[in-house]
């Protein structure tokens, strides 16, 4: 078992990463066995997407921090700095995007630009046009800022989220992700599919997703921590997700075809705001033996996904409302012996949406229990188009 030190500003030493004294300047290109830990100094920064190697049950692969100050970012932008007047007030980035530009991120996430899905369209400043929406390539198309003035005299920082690697951080079995923030992602925080024994930890998710969808429709997408077919033993707890383009905690999908069934899931006294679609987003099957549990979730609808968009904001089932705190769907039947748990959670401000959006069959809305849940916002539940009161979710 070996314990890797990294630091983005290493510059002398061996750089082998093997102690304090000597650490690499990058994770890129380790070779990981089960049992090795990865830490990230404090205080850093890394341009480069964590793909981490698969663990076993009893020697999970540990990616964490070492020294001290703030916790260590995994980015998912590029630092913009160069830009050209091609009239007034539009300029043109001057840089190499990294796939399709899903975000502009002003200010360390102060404010954010508006996509406009036409360069006649850009009329504020902040607004942005990328010349090949669903474009995966690097330097695909050219981006275009409205800005009265040179955009780096407007804004002291100025970061663009690109597709680049699709997700800031990824791994398939027995992996543990503890005080790493993730920000900046075109598409989404973490993501994996078929993935077992992931816990994630203390960590933070900020300004995640925007990458489009389907431009004819005008659809954009991401999510802060996404499960895809299968998944379980899966655990977040403790972690802070804020100005996320869709939901926040989902797992949802299928392969050829076939739903599998998500088990043992617990997202736990984590802390959600500003997410578009929704903190907690159940899709295709109840799990099975999963809970939902201590979350504090605020400001739902709110946030950098409802920029530009004539509410209620566009999605799949548009012109259905979102930005709720539970959204569950597309669930036409229950899952045998599902169960999932839904208690002590706390359900703030919800902008257009509720406390719990579900277009799920009653036999699969049986299958959630709710215990002690506390609903501030003014319409607490819509199921299969009813209006409930606070007391559903109690």
């Amino acid at each position: 078992m070996s314990v890797w030190y990294i630091d983005s500003s290493a510059g002398s030493g061996d750089l082998s990463g093997r102690d304090e004294n000597n650490p690499r300047p990058s994770y890129v290109g380790l070779k990981l066995s089960a049992g090795d830990s990865v830490l990230l100094k404090r205080g850093t920064a890394y341009r480069d997407a964590i793909v981490s190697e698969s663990g076993s049950v009893n020697s999970p692969i540990f990616w964490g921090t070492w020294g001290e100050g703030e916790n260590p970012i995994v980015l998912g932008s590029v630092s913009a700095t160069l830009w050209k007047r091609i009239s007034d007030s539009v300029w043109e980035w001057m840089q190499k995007d990294e796939g399709e530009v899903c975000n502009v991120i002003f200010n360390k996430g102060s404010s954010f630009g508006t996509l406009r899905w036409d360069i006649d369209s850009l009329c504020e400043n902040g607004d942005f046009f990328y010349s090949a929406y669903g474009s995966k390539e690097v330097g695909g198309g050219r981006l275009y800022l409205y800005c009265d003035k040179n955009p780096c005299d407007e804004w002291e920082d100025i970061e663009i989220a690109c597709f680049k690697k699709r997700n800031l951080a990824t791994a398939k079995e027995n992996v543990i992700f503890e005080g790493i923030t993730f920000k900046n992602s075109g598409v989404h925080g973490f993501a994996s599919t078929n993935a077992s024994g992931i816990t994630m930890r203390n960590c933070r998710f900020e300004n995640i997703g925007g990458c489009v969808w389907d431009a004819e429709n005008k659809v954009r997408f991401g999510n802060g921590f996404e499960l895809w077919n299968e998944a379980g033993d899966i655990t977040v707890e403790g972690c802070v997700f804020d100005q996320i383009y869709d939901s926040a905690l989902t797992h949802q999908g299928q392969k050829n075809g076939e739903y599998r069934t998500p088990s043992n899931i617990s997202f736990i006294n984590n802390t959600v705001s500003n997410c578009g679609m929704a903190a907690y987003e159940i899709r295709d099957k109840i799990p099975l033996r999963s809970r939902f549990s201590g979350n504090l979730c605020d400001n739902a609808g709110m946030g950098f996904s409802a920029q530009g968009d004539v509410r209620p904001r566009r999605w799949v089932l548009w012109p259905d409302p979102m930005g709720h705190h539970l959204f569950i769907w597309r669930m036409e039947k229950p899952t045998e012996n599902g169960e999932l748990v839904i208690e002590n959670n706390i359900f703030g401000f919800s902008f257009d949406g509720y406390a719990e959006y579900s277009t799920a069959s009653p036999e699969a809305q049986a299958q959630i229990v709710y215990r002690n849940n506390t609903v501030t916002c003014e319409r607490p539940v819509m199921r299969l188009g009813k209006r409930l009161d606070a007391e559903a979710l109690n």
